[in-house]
């Protein structure tokens, strides 16, 4: 019975580990992009019409000229006016340098576009194909006037610089004492200053973002991996500690005798169970080599939200 109960635990302990082994750790981040193809996953015919989002008279301000739109920066409230082309010119010096489009957009409510700020982040990044390079990476500062709401959406090669609280926060306390006080123009500069340190200083010390987001790819497996382990295990010494109580059960009317023949049955002594015993076996081994691949890295939004 003890048998049993240790083979049931351990059959279970070593299906769980299968299960997560069984999709292998993808060492390269290229091939992730490699696969990605815009048009399996994004027809601009399908959904999307500038004119359902954008109305001009939506995002004009009373006094404001007309809204900007350039590669890197669409104002579409006006909120930069007489200083559009300028920021567009840091946004474009600081992408080209560091390969990494990095973008601002301004609308009047993103609840024109989705019921979420993210949402709308990603959807917005799609309908202007943001993103530079194979990766697409880009930094998106995304604002919201009319409930004075932003989002700073990562992606690509972005997310291993600017994800994490700490960076976010810089990014964040660079602009918002400005915006307190709609002192537009210095928030939108402070914070581009931000972005340009953050990834100049990374360059500086040889940050590979890259490999960051591989390592951080494979820490996140690894704990997954600990996690599912441990709850394997809890649930075994359960399943075992259950079985063991049972037995003690059954064994309480278990009494001691003097004379071996008061273990013996009215039918006297059964052989119920036949073992064969060898005192040599020979074991060959022969190696099977096999190899990984698919696709990997740190694909995906990354957002970090709020108010100002």
């Amino acid at each position: 019975m003890k048998k049993k109960i240790y083979l049931l635990a351990a059959i279970l302990a070593l299906f769980t580990i299968g299960h997560v082994f069984a999709d292998p750790v993808d060492e390269s981040y290229d091939e992730y992009y490699d696969e990605y193809d815009e048009d399996d996953y994004y027809d601009e015919d399908d959904y999307y019409d500038e004119d359902d989002y954008y109305d001009e008279d939506d995002y004009e301000t009373d006094g404001s000229e007309s809204s900007f739109r350039s590669d890197f920066l669409v104002d579409n409230y006006g909120l930069l006016d007489g200083y559009q082309e300028e920021v567009n010119g840091y946004l474009e010096e600081i992408s080209d340098e560091f390969g990494i489009g990095i973008y601002i957009i301004t609308i009047y409510d993103y609840r024109k576009v989705a019921d979420s700020i993210e949402k709308a982040s990603e959807k917005i990044f799609d309908m202007y194909g943001l993103g530079l390079g194979s990766e697409r990476s880009s930094l998106l500062f995304l604002i919201s006037m009319d409930d004075r709401s932003f989002d700073l959406d990562a992606y690509g090669l972005a997310r291993g610089a600017f994800d994490g609280d700490s960076r976010r926060d810089e990014l964040k306390d660079a602009f918002r004492y400005d915006f307190g006080k709609d002192d537009w123009y210095s928030g939108i500069v402070h914070y581009i200053d931000k972005v340009y340190d953050i990834l100049d200083t990374d360059r500086s010390n040889g940050v590979d973002y890259e490999q960051v987001l591989i390592t951080r790819q494979n820490d996140g497996i690894r704990m997954n991996v600990i996690i599912v382990v441990g709850i394997a295990l809890i649930v075994a010494l359960i399943i075992a500690g259950a079985g063991l109580s049972a037995e003690r059960k059954r064994m309480k009317n278990v009494q001691f005798a003097s004379e071996a023949d008061s273990y013996m049955g009215e039918k006297g002594v059964l052989f119920s169970e036949k073992n064969d015993i060898y005192k040599y076996s020979t074991t060959y081994t022969r190696t099977i080599e096999t190899s990984r691949s698919g696709g990997g890295g740190g694909g995906g939004h990354s957002h970090s939200s709020g108010h100002f």
